[in-house]
């Protein structure tokens, strides 16, 4: 992973998966980033690789869930609006 985060247009701080407000993968670009790579895999014929990180999708959405967010919730970056989402699922 020190190798992914060594590449400047990542940085480490991309790779950790707590973000204070909740845990698991969002931000503004990662999520429609992914849908676009699944899709490309699946036109270009690579099935095996398109189901491979539709399930790593699958378990952040899945992550997000437990935590009463959509990965909507978390493109924004919006600390405070996150942060009420979360005590509403709690209470």
């Amino acid at each position: 992973m020190k190798g992914i985060g060594a590449d400047p247009r990542i940085g480490e701080s991309h790779l950790n998966v707590d973000h204070g407000e909740y845990w698991g993968y969002g931000g503004p670009c990662l999520d429609k980033d992914m849908r676009a790579f699944i899709a490309h895999l699946k036109v270009v014929g690579c099935v095996r690789e398109a189901r491979f990180f539709g399930a790593d999708r699958t378990y952040n959405e899945a992550e997000l869930h437990i935590q009463g967010l959509k990965p909507e919730d978390v493109n924004r970056r919006d600390a405070a609006e996150i942060v009420q989402k979360k005590k509403r699922k709690t209470s």
